[in-house]
């Protein structure tokens, strides 16, 4: 990606933020596509890899992976319940580096209870190769 395409993207999904659920401006930058299974209630985040998510290997960083993770957990319990939730705990495992190709993240309740919500979030390569499992812990601060 040179500068100027990276400008230009950015300035676009700069203009398209708004501070809603799939709103936010790197879900824009980064093509972040969003599915909800509602009888698996699944959430499903798609994305090509891009330049700016490599790390000096120029592979996808570990952090941007714990991001996307972070993105499907925090859409499933949107999707699913009422409320503002915060994360209380987060567990990547690693177990494959991607330098290209196209990432699926794939969230899961393990455990839903009245106020705090287990997950877990699986995410694969366009080969359906796993690359890293996530699990974590979210609180319900309030209900609507």
């Amino acid at each position: 990606m040179n500068k100027e395409i990276f400008l230009k993207k950015a300035e676009d999904s700069f203009d398209k933020t708004v501070y809603e659920p799939e709103g936010l401006f790197f879900y824009h930058f980064f093509d972040f596509q969003f599915d909800y299974d509602d009888i698996l209630r699944t959430c499903k985040v798609t994305c090509s890899v891009k330049e700016p998510m490599w790390n000096s290997f120029q592979m996808v960083h570990g952090g941007f992976l714990s991001y996307i993770a972070d993105t499907a957990l925090g859409h499933l319990n949107l999707h699913f319940y009422e409320g503002t939730f915060v994360t209380l705990e987060m567990k990547t495992s690693f177990l494959k580096g991607i330098k290209t190709g196209e990432i699926t993240a794939i969230s899961r309740f393990v455990k839903e209870g009245r106020k705090v919500l287990f997950s877990e979030c699986e995410i694969f390569n366009g080969n359906n190769e796993k690359l890293c499992i996530t699990s974590g812990t979210f609180y319900r601060k309030d209900q609507r």
